[in-house]
């Protein structure tokens, strides 16, 4: 702070509070403003809409989908969630009430306007075209042949469809999911290296499986699904691997309290169904517990947790930097 000599200087300190977001109220009128760079403007509706999101009193996933009714969603994957996951009742095939309300009871339908839709969470884990109703649900794919991003590609793909498997009864997959689809596209886009363990071959992936999965069930899961227009990018360059997700982290999680293991949910009944899968960690703890120590014994490499204005971004090397 600069000062001129014989001049008294008051420093105010500001704690933060737990209300966010905080308005200026005058003339009977609240403005809510957000800081940008130097200075200081009044926030847009799906600013302070985010801003709410970001505190905890808005779930943008409990908002409806308008038009994504009952027969939006693929009951057969709504059926296998519920018996052979939750090993619960089902529903019959016709008993339309009975649906809507056990899907209203687990926060994946709501009311809007006099009829029952899906809520964005529901179109997002069941539907049968999510990017329909939530039209940036999906994972932008794309493998560079260098290692900056380029015009010329290896692949690029529009990765679609519902967020969840599905499984027969023997848990085998009849269709997969997107965080199976990310990591089919991994495996069609790296090569492997082999090795003989006795008789049996073992391919080394240039990336961990389990890594993979977790970055992508993170982005997935925990993005900020109120920035429109753009899906979460899974780029392959020659020299390593980023996934970015749309928006800032929520709240006062920061990339050193995410490796230290802070615990944070921006989007609850995502993380819960995906949990009941297997794909989130009990624990709610994969960066620490799963990429970090994944990469490091995979290739002694250090994975880099990098958050911008409106992203977030995990990158994870091929092999250690030199140099």
């Amino acid at each position: 702070m600069l000062s001129k000599p014989g001049r008294d200087v008051l420093a105010v300190t500001v704690t933060q509070g737990p209300d966010k977001p905080y308005a200026r109220l005058h003339n009977g009128r609240k403005t809510y403003y957000m800081r940008v760079g130097n200075s200081s403007r009044e926030a847009s509706r799906e600013e302070l809409g985010r801003m709410y999101q970001a505190s905890g009193w808005l779930r943008y996933g409990l908002k409806p989908a308008p038009g994504a009714s009952l027969d939006t969603l693929d009951i057969r994957r709504l059926r296998d969630y519920l018996s052979r996951i939750l090993a619960g009742d089902v529903p019959g095939e016709s008993d339309v009430e009975g649906w809507e309300s056990l899907l209203r009871n687990l926060e994946l339908m709501t009311e809007s306007a006099g009829q029952l839709v899906a809520t964005i969470d529901g179109a997002l884990l069941f539907g049968r075209k999510p990017n329909r109703f939530v039209p940036q649900s999906g994972v932008r794919a794309i493998c560079y042949p260098g290692s900056d991003a380029d015009y010329a590609t290896r692949a690029d793909e529009d990765l679609r469809g519902p967020l969840v498997p599905l499984g027969a009864a023997d848990g085998s997959l009849v269709e997969i999911g997107l965080v199976d689809q990310a990591w089919d596209f991994v495996r069609r886009n790296t090569t492997p290296t082999a090795h003989l363990d006795g008789p049996r071959r073992v391919d080394r992936w240039e990336y961990p499986e389990s890594v993979i999965r977790e970055a992508v069930v993170n982005a997935l899961v925990h993005r900020d699904y109120s920035v429109a227009g753009t899906d979460i990018m899974f780029l392959i360059y020659s020299d390593r691997l980023e996934i970015q997700s749309p928006g800032r982290l929520p709240n006062t999680v920061t990339p050193q309290s995410m490796k230290l293991g802070m615990r944070y949910a921006r989007n609850q009944t995502l993380v819960n169904v995906m949990r009941d899968y297997g794909y989130v960690d009990a624990r709610g703890m994969g960066v620490r517990n799963k990429i970090i120590p994944g990469m490091r014994a995979h290739n002694g490499t250090e994975p880099e947790l990098i958050e911008e204005e409106n992203r977030f971004t995990v990158r994870l090397w091929k092999t250690p930097k030199t140099g």
